[in-house]
């Protein structure tokens, strides 16, 4: 999966919420997904996941109308592909909902590690329009979201923290730089996180003070930085506590404190899932905390802690001397350590939160598929990979195909497909445009993959109503599709195969794999061109002349192929005559005129079962290749750089001698050669025939 995570909060902050982003992403990137963090440029969080490895990107969102943040955001989706974008603040979660119909429908959900949504219309309707779920640490604030009954059950979703293991302290921290070097034996309060009234440290220090009465080797150490610094530390000068009670300032790792700490206390007046609670417990000390959100559900009832109301001092107080008090506090460090192991581990978070992502992506998964291909007869083939890797991925999904008329039996019988839909453009081409657009939009496809690079099947596209719409650059309407790419071709050099390019559509809904063009002929097909004896098929004719093999050399390629084997002619109706001509000019004895005779089919089980198929530049070359029938392919005015050659296993593309400067004259060719001379058609019969195996019978 292409998973982003956003997190537009200021850049001095850091707290639980950035840890579990960087813990996640670490975690689905360590299983192979793609992540990326989307956070202010200069923000501490940029500034740790830039130090992790992870992939950062800078998106300023600073409100629900960033313009310049959602338009980065889009972009981005457009380059990354995102099949899903999670948001830890609730501007993040709008601004991804509303840029999410422009950039393909990925998942969007909302990551809530503390209650951020409230009983107020604003609420109900932004979450129930941009967002797709909740992911919450505790089950408190997902009983209060389910309690507002704006969603199903399903909706929110628990995801509990996870903790890692303890960091080994190389130094450990010198507590005296706090403490006279005349206290022996201190031991030591901890406490730690953002310095802000949701921490509820004033009920803390008040609670030291009545603490620090009962036992005079207690000092209270609050880790920490934020807005209520200076009031706090009025708040310890007042109560005569300057030497008892240190704010120590933030520490990216509490380990070292932790270390040397007898217990640890969490005073908040509310939280999601302490964060810090956890590490506590995983680093082996007795915790007492405030009932906030996630307390109980880490703590339990079987004795792996001490919870006590919140802003209540006393009570605080109470509970900090009978831990202090206790002559082992080894039971309780036991039970804690087990709790979080067997609960809170940072394996069992991503493993939840991967189920859960791969749940939402698939139920995200497209149900119905239009894919849209009316140009000629080759290009539909070419198209059939997409049918393929979109049945293959999505295999409960209904794929529609949109082909002119004439190619219909093309996908005769095909297995893969729900319906082929024909495009009459000789019927009243804007009449049957009109009516064609109501049955789409009828139909409520959830994807439209538009191969076709021209503005009629543009409109279609753009008009569908489909959740995405898919196509390439090219095509003149792509700018209003959710999705486009780029469509490079070059006349010299190494090139994509054009089924490589048409699959480069689906790569973020499937993967970058490729899939043959297939057709599927019937028994019945393969039954009626039946043919005992060896044979070839040659199909010599195109709709452009300089992409034909000259007359007078299929002639003589026929006359130098062996007697023994029959040769089937094969064409359209239009090519019935050239066909019945170049029959009668040849010696061979065996030549057979099919042209005009044989569906698409049974042409395709024809050219399945021949030694050898002799094509040019044209759709029979394309039948091969879906056929995986062996082929020789005679490329005249174009070049295989175009990727349009065969795929068969058993494949050639034969081209002149010449080194022509005027070659290629086009990505047709043309209706007679530009230069009068067309010797891009000189391609020896020795050069054709030494191309062949042995045991074809040359």
């Amino acid at each position: 999966m292409n998973i982003l995570l956003i997190n537009s909060i200021g850049r001095t902050k850091w707290g639980g919420g950035e840890k579990w982003m960087l813990l996640a992403a670490a975690g689905l990137n360590a299983r192979g997904h793609h992540v990326v963090i989307a956070c202010r440029k200069g923000s501490m969080i940029a500034l740790k996941a830039a130090a992790a490895g992870l992939h950062t990107i800078h998106l300023p969102i600073y409100t629900d109308f960033s313009v310049t943040g959602a338009w980065k955001l889009w972009r981005q989706g457009l380059k990354e592909r995102f099949n899903v974008i999670i948001g830890c603040q609730n501007r993040d979660v709008r601004i991804a909902g509303f840029v999410s119909p422009f950039m393909g429908h990925p998942v969007v959900l909302s990551r809530q590690g503390v209650q951020l949504i409230h009983r107020s219309y604003k609420y109900k309707w932004s979450f129930q329009h941009f967002c797709d779920g909740i992911i919450t640490n505790t089950r408190t604030i997902k009983e209060e979201y389910d309690s507002y009954g704006w969603w199903g059950d399903d909706f929110v979703k628990v995801i509990h923290n996870g903790v890692e293991p303890p960091v080994p302290v190389d130094e450990p921290i010198d507590i005296h730089q706090w403490i006279p070097r005349t206290e022996v034996t201190p031991r030591i309060v901890l406490s730690g996180g953002r310095l802000s009234k949701q921490k509820g440290y004033e009920y803390l220090i008040e609670a030291a003070r009545d603490v620090c009465r009962v036992h005079s080797d207690v000092y209270f150490f609050i880790a920490g930085k934020g807005k209520e610094e200076g009031r706090l530390n009025q708040l310890i000068d007042a109560l005569g506590l300057s030497g008892r009670v240190f704010l120590v300032g933030f520490h990216e790792n509490l380990a070292p404190l932790f270390r040397q700490s007898s217990l640890f206390v969490l005073s908040s007046l509310f939280e999601g899932m302490p964060n810090v609670v956890m590490e506590a417990m995983m680093n082996l000390v007795p915790v007492v905390s405030t009932r906030v959100n996630g307390v109980e559900e880490l703590i339990g009832v079987d004795g792996a802690g001490v919870i006590v109301p919140p802003a209540d001092s006393r009570a605080l107080a109470a509970a900090i001397v009978d831990v202090l008090s206790l002559d082992s506090c080894q039971p309780m460090i036991d039970k804690a350590k087990l709790r979080v192991d067997a609960m809170f581990s940072v394996d069992a978070m991503v493993t939840n939160l991967e189920n859960y992502l791969k749940e939402k992506v698939s139920a995200r998964a497209p149900r119905r598929c239009l894919v849209i291909q009316t140009a000629f007869i080759g290009d539909v083939i070419l198209a059939t990979p997409v049918v393929e890797k979109l049945r293959r991925f999505y295999p409960d999904c209904k794929i529609d195909f949109l082909l002119r008329k004439g190619n219909e039996g093309l996908l005769d019988h095909h297995p893969l497909l729900n319906e082929v839909i024909v495009f009459d453009k000789k019927g009243g081409k804007y009449r049957q445009l009109f009516h064609l657009i109501r049955r789409i939009r009828r139909t409520r496809y959830d994807v439209v993959v538009n191969i076709q690079r021209y503005s009629t099947t543009g409109i279609i596209t753009a008009l569908s109503g489909a959740r995405q719409t898919i196509g390439f650059k090219k095509n003149g309407l792509s700018r209003f599709f959710t999705f486009r790419i780029d469509h490079r071709m070059h006349s010299s050099g190494p090139s994509e195969h054009e089924v490589v390019r048409n699959l480069k559509l689906i790569d973020h809904l499937t993967d970058p794999g490729f899939e043959m063009p297939r057709m599927y002929p019937q028994p019945s097909d393969f039954e009626a061109v039946k043919h005992d004896a060896p044979y070839y098929v040659m199909a010599p004719t195109s709709v452009w002349f300089t992409k034909q093999y000259p007359f007078h050399k299929w002639v003589e390629l026929m006359d130098a192929l062996p007697y023994t084997h029959t040769i089937f002619l094969t064409g359209g109706k239009g090519d019935a005559a050239v066909c019945e001509e170049l029959k009668k000019q040849s010696r061979h004895p065996n030549v057979v005129n099919r042209a005009g005779e044989l569906s698409f089919l049974r042409s395709a089980a024809l050219m399945k079962g021949a030694q050898m198929n002799f094509v040019n530049d044209s759709a029979p070359l394309h039948i091969c290749s879906a056929m995986n029938a062996p082929v020789r392919a005679m490329f005249c005015s174009t070049v295989p750089a175009f990727g349009y050659t065969p795929l068969s296993d058993d494949a050639m593309v034969l081209e002149t001698h010449h080194s022509l400067a005027c070659r290629p004259c086009g990505l047709h060719g043309k209706r007679a050669c530009p230069q009068g001379h067309f010797k891009c058609g000189d391609i020896g019969i020795d050069a054709i025939l030494n191309a062949l195996p042995m045991e074809t019978g040359r």
